[in-house]
This record gives C-alpha cells, sequence and structure tokens, in this order.
C-alpha cells in the first residue's frame, strides 16, 4: 500500500471511529504503527478537573501499562500539563518542551529509557468541546531509532486537520447521545431525579429536583455537589453518592434528609449507572440520583392493569411507582409502608401478571400503558 492510501485510510478509519466509539483505539493503534511509533497512547483529559478520563496504552509489552498504572508515573509524565496547556489543535515533539532539568520530567524520561527502550514522541493534541477536553495520540519511538524524522512530521501534518475534525465530531456524537438519554431520563421522571459525573458533581437536574430545591427545606447544590442542610444528614448523604459514582464496584444505596416543621424526611436514593465509558465526549454521568418526598400522593393508576390483572388498590399504587422508576425500597417509603410489605404486594404482583422479575414486570406494564 502507497503512502497516499495509508495516510487517506488513516483519515477515513478517523471518521468511522466518530460514530463507532469501540473503533477509537484500534484507530489509534494504526497511527502509531503508521508514522513509526513502537508503542503509543490514546489520552483524553479534562481540562476543567486536570484528570486523565481515558489513558490506553498502544503496541508495547502489557507489562509496561501494568508498571505506569501501578507506579503512578501518569503523575510525573510531562507530556499531560504540556498537552492541557495547548491552547489550540496542533501536534508537538517532546524536543518543543521537554525540560529535563524538572526531577519530574528527568525521572519519568529515565523510567521511558530503561523499562521501555523509548527516547522520543510525537503527540498530536485536539482541543474537543470549545476546549473542555484535550484528546490526542502519542507516538513514541524506539531508541535505535532515534529522534522523529521530518518525513514522519509530514505525514502526521497532512492528515492532521482532518483527524483532529473528526475527534470533534466523534465528541459532538457522543454528548448528542448523552443528550437524548437525558432526555428520556427527564421526559419519565415523575420524581425529582440528577445525575452525578465521575467526581460526584451534580451534572444533570430535572425541572421537578429544581423545584424542590428552591424550596430550601433540607436539601440544596453546594460546590456543585448535592448537601443535606444537617450535618449528621450531610455525612449520611455523600456516603451513599461517593458509593454510587465510585469507579470501582459501585453499589446502590439511600439516606433520609431531614426537613423543618416535622415534615417527613425525603428519602433520596442513588443507583449506579453501567454504561460504558466514552473514548471522546463528555465526561460520562455515573449515577442517578432520585429524591422521594413520602408525603406527596403518587401519580395517577391505571384502569387497564386493574381489569386485566386484578389489581388490588395497593398493588395498583406500587405498580405505578416502580413504573415511575422507585426502587422496592423508596416506593415503600412513599406508601408509608415497611419494606417486608411491599415485597409482599411484589410477590402478589408476579404472581397476577405471570412474572418473576420485577425489570419484567415493568416491561409488561409498560406495554400496557397509553
Amino acid at each position: 500500500m502507497g503512502l497516499s492510501e495509508t495516510l487517506d485510510g488513516l483519515i477515513d478509519g478517523a471518521y468511522a471511529a466518530a460514530l463507532d466509539e469501540s473503533l477509537w483505539v484500534p484507530w489509534a493503534d494504526r497511527l502509531v504503527g503508521a508514522l513509526g511509533g513502537a508503542m503509543g497512547s490514546l489520552v483524553v483529559l479534562d481540562t476543567t478537573t486536570g484528570a486523565v478520563q481515558q489513558l490506553v496504552h498502544l503496541r508495547g509489552s502489557p507489562k509496561v501499562a501494568e508498571q505506569y498504572a501501578a507506579y503512578r508515573l501518569v503523575e510525573l509524565d510531562p507530556q499531560m500539563p504540556y498537552a492541557l496547556s495547548r491552547p489550540r489543535s496542533g501536534y508537538y515533539l517532546d524536543t518543543d518542551h521537554l525540560d529535563l532539568s524538572d526531577p519530574k520530567a528527568a525521572e519519568f524520561t529515565r523510567w521511558l529509557t530503561q523499562n521501555c527502550g523509548l527516547s522520543h514522541y510525537m503527540t498530536t493534541v485536539a482541543r474537543l468541546g470549545g476546549g473542555r477536553i484535550h484528546a490526542g495520540v502519542s507516538i513514541m519511538r524506539s531508541i535505535a531509532d532515534g529522534p522523529t524524522p521530518v518525513e514522519e512530521r509530514r505525514k502526521l501534518a497532512a492528515i492532521l486537520s482532518q483527524i483532529t475534525r473528526a475527534m470533534d465530531l466523534g465528541f459532538i456524537h457522543s454528548e448528542k447521545l448523552l443528550e437524548s438519554y437525558w432526555s428520556g431520563v427527564n421526559a419519565g421522571a415523575a420524581e425529582p431525579v440528577l445525575m452525578l459525573d465521575a467526581e460526584g458533581r451534580v451534572a444533570r437536574v430535572t425541572p421537578a429536583l429544581r423545584a424542590l430545591l428552591a424550596s430550601g427545606d433540607g436539601l440544596d447544590i453546594r460546590s456543585g455537589g448535592l448537601r443535606a442542610d444537617q450535618v449528621d444528614d450531610d455525612a449520611q448523604l455523600q456516603v451513599v453518592l461517593s458509593r454510587a459514582s465510585a469507579r470501582i464496584s459501585p453499589r446502590a444505596g439511600a439516606a433520609r434528609v431531614g426537613r423543618r416543621g416535622g415534615k417527613p424526611p425525603f428519602v433520596v436514593t442513588a443507583f449506579p449507572l453501567r454504561r460504558p465509558t466514552p473514548v471522546l465526549g463528555p465526561p460520562e454521568p455515573t449515577a442517578i440520583v432520585m429524591v422521594v418526598d413520602p408525603g406527596a400522593a403518587p401519580g395517577p393508576t391505571n384502569p387497564i392493569w386493574r381489569e386485566a390483572f386484578g389489581f388490588t388498590p395497593r398493588e395498583d399504587e406500587l405498580a405505578v411507582l416502580l413504573m415511575a422508576g422507585h426502587s422496592l425500597e423508596s416506593a415503600a417509603a412513599v406508601q408509608a409502608t415497611t419494606l417486608h410489605t411491599a415485597r409482599i404486594h411484589l410477590r402478589r404482583l408476579f404472581a397476577k401478571t405471570g412474572t418473576s422479575r420485577q425489570s419484567d414486570l415493568v416491561r409488561l406494564l409498560g406495554r400496557l400503558s397509553a
């Protein structure tokens, strides 16, 4: 395959990846190989927090990636702060910025040489979403191959504008998918609902939750996070929210938040969102949080369900709450009943509808809804 076909193939591959996230990593691996790299990495940085949103090692030994993670070498890697500081899309070489008088840079370079046999790199940077994230591919060379040749730089320069455009389209595509997902949550949210990002900050809020917060009773958003007014309640709430949005082994949970004037406390439930993290795109939400007011009346019931299955009023009410997205625990709180009683009602719903799982029950009732 000639040079022109290779470069055209990389451009086509980048545009294909913009519509299919699973193609970004194999595409980046091809780019590293086409530009003479012995090893490489695909990196996505959140410019708001400075955090590494994605880091995928390409080529090379798997042990290198393991050591990089185990020794927390990302904290020494001089490319991270330099890539974050770039004011525009483009590319750079190690010789453009590497300062070996900096102890961290010197230590990282020594590790790169001794453990990987690498000495020079060329890195692309694409500013995406108006600069909200910086994404790029770093192409590292073998010591034996010497500095990056002018020819390799010319290859990258020839396709840089196209692959940057493709990455930006990929970001927009991922962002649109997220907005569509949230629109679906928002449209069906009878209860106040919000989404948390990976840092535990509030990422999206439904109008119902915004109205609840406006009352200034029990909950508010401070420093980007959902907080309870009372210190003890807030401590419990933060544990639940942190656990639901944790990167490793996230778990659902619930907390009660007291209110003024003897009103029943809010029940705040948090559920992890098990969705794949995008390669390019805004930081993904990690948890759905629902605030339930036990004193509020449930929504209207569905007469079709009663006629089809013979639900009692309490069973019908539970079905409505489950369809609105409640867990069995929060539904019990709304109905002012015990979890044990709610489980009895749920078993009766299963028996009357011929289902055996809550998800199957909700799916069946959804088919019978207007």
